[in-house]
């Protein structure tokens, strides 16, 4: 017995008809035909009444339709078991920084871990400057980044999962926090705060206004850049967590006019069965995400 062949079995018996079936599984009406042909005669028994208005169950087709919906369930179910013990033992280190740290690694890292709870997950903060040499010297398998021209240097591979805008974090008593957007123009004068390690999420690259005297600080902890922003004296900008950063009552979060920018994740070429899964799980939910939008 075959398991497509049970398959296509149930498939002609739900549709009532064998063209109907065929259509459904993209199958040409003769291969189906072969196939229960050859299905009959492993079980001995004809499985179909024919008729002009299509086929229904013989008694030996109704007694063999539930065994096999209850033996692919069952099929189903072991492979999953069997892929699951296979992993036993392995463990997932992913590469991150305060930087850039989002709310949806923990969703994913949530639901990888309900998908695979015999996998040990670890998320390793890193300073973003090195985030890619440690990734290829082994020292976590994948991180997270948004796409940025270095990853190609390093050989590595990006995984695109979603895209985000830049948000302009300003206090509520600055002269921006009243925009609904901000552009390039309206940073004259402005002193933006950037970490030791954001050169490649948003920079003089990224503004390219040199001609509008703005200054560019760095911070070295995020408890400088919130007093610093607080007294409006600086802004700063954000991505995946400029809504958490909206929600404190010193802050407003106002979208920066550019282009958008794809954040995902970075790994090592060929990657293991445990990087892929995670990458499906994260695919997965970066679908469902969208679709609530």
């Amino acid at each position: 017995m075959n398991f497509n062949h049970f398959r296509s079995f149930i498939s002609i018996a739900d549709h009532g008809s064998f063209s109907k079936a065929a259509k459904a599984m993209h199958i040409s009406t003769q291969a189906l035909l072969q196939q229960i042909q050859l299905l009959e005669q492993s079980v001995g028994a004809s499985l179909f009444y024919r008729n002009f208005q299509g086929v229904t169950l013989t008694p030996a087709g109704e007694h063999l339709y539930e065994g096999a919906k209850h033996l692919l369930v069952y099929a189903e179910s072991l492979r999953k078991r069997c892929h699951e013990t296979s992993f036993i033992g392995d463990k997932l280190l992913i590469g991150t920084s305060h930087e850039i740290t989002s709310t949806f690694l923990y969703q994913i890292s949530y639901e990888f871990k309900n998908a695979f709870p015999e996998i040990e997950l670890d998320i390793v903060y890193t300073d973003s400057n090195y985030r890619f040499a440690e990734l290829m010297d082994k020292k976590f398998d994948l991180c997270e980044s948004f796409y940025i021209r270095t990853i190609e240097q390093y050989g590595l591979d990006f995984f695109p999962i979603l895209e985000s805008i830049p948000y302009c974090i300003v206090s509520k008593t600055h002269p921006l926090a009243r925009k609904e957007k901000v552009c390039t123009a309206d940073l004259e004068g402005q002193t933006i705060l950037l970490s030791t390690s954001q050169t490649d999420c948003f920079g003089n690259e990224q503004i390219e206004a040199p001609s509008l005297g703005v200054t560019y600080k760095r911070y070295h902890d995020f408890i400088s850049r919130k007093l610093e922003t607080a007294m409006g004296n600086a802004i700063y900008f954000d991505y995946l967590l400029a809504e958490d950063e909206a929600d404190m009552d010193l802050f407003v979060a106002i979208p920066y006019e550019t282009s958008p920018y794809t954040f995902g994740f970075v790994h090592r070429a060929n990657p293991s069965p445990v990087v892929t899964s995670f990458l499906k799980i994260a695919e997965k939910c970066s679908t469902e995400s969208s679709a609530q939008k």
